[in-house]
């Protein structure tokens, strides 16, 4: 038996069970309303995929090396190294309906000039590794990457795990989740709701902003479960990205391939 029929093999439970998280994840970015639940558990599948490595495993004796497309971060790295942002969130994701490009909050009126400024909806390849490395989130003068994200929420967030924040980046982590919050509200309770609004207009998507959490203050615990705060946003957009990119489109193709032959 030749090394790449061993390797099938011996990841074949792995790849089927690859299918039915896909299925699952692909399930929740169609959801024009997702759960923060369901969400955080998504954390254990994608803990599972990038930080265990299954799903190149899964794909080495299948499609080889999988590159994954996602937008360019790098001119904001640049700008936040010239002068610090308050926060900014990447995002790339339908949030309730709204495509979020990216978000960005800073004090004062004056607009920030992002040199070399890339296009928000241009895709670029990266290698597994250096999608995991992408800095993402930017707060409190520190850049969290995917890698951080996904290892928060399951180690930490209760994805798989619930535990306290130890390192200085899971501390931001959990600060930022209180910054840049999107839920579903009644336009009819805006304090600045414009007299023509109609009575059932229904619920529209919302985003709360909440300057205390700027600081170091101690904050209160919340529960909204119809919230999504930023950082299972990018949750929500690191399933986007894997899950509409090529490779993984053609890996999940040469699976199902597999699964009906065997």
């Amino acid at each position: 038996m030749s090394d790449r029929h061993e390797q099938l093999e011996k990841t074949k439970g792995a790849a089927f069970a690859f299918l039915e998280d896909a299925e699952y994840l692909r399930g929740l970015i169609n959801d024009t309303t997702p759960r923060r639940a369901y969400l955080k558990r998504a954390s254990s599948i994608l803990r599972r995929w990038f930080v265990e490595g299954t799903l190149q495993s899964v794909a080495s004796p299948r499609v080889g090396d999988i590159h994954i497309l996602a937008p360019d971060t790098a001119p904001f790295v640049a700008s936040a190294e010239e002068q610090p942002i308050t926060v900014f969130v990447s995002a790339g994701t339908d949030v309730f309906g709204v495509f979020l490009a990216a978000g960005m909050a800073e004090p004062g009126n004056t607009q920030r000039r992002i040199k070399n400024q890339a296009d928000i909806h241009k895709r670029i390849s990266f290698r597994i590794d250096k999608f995991r490395e992408q800095e993402v989130i930017y707060f409190q003068g520190r850049w969290i990457t995917r890698d951080d994200v996904i290892k928060y929420i399951a180690n930490v967030g209760d994805g798989v795990h619930s535990g306290k924040a130890k390192t200085d980046t899971e501390k931001s982590i959990a600060r930022v989740r209180h910054v840049v919050v999107f839920s579903l509200v009644d336009p009819r309770k805006h304090s600045n709701r414009p007299n023509e609004t109609q009575d059932d207009i229904g619920l529209g998507p919302g985003i709360a902003f909440n300057l205390n959490a700027v600081s170091y203050a101690s904050l209160p615990l919340q529960y909204e479960p119809d919230s999504i705060d930023c950082v299972l946003v990018e949750i929500l957009a690191i399933i986007g990205f894997v899950l509409e990119s090529p490779d993984v489109l053609n890996l999940e193709a040469e699976i199902r391939k597999e699964a009906k032959a065997s």
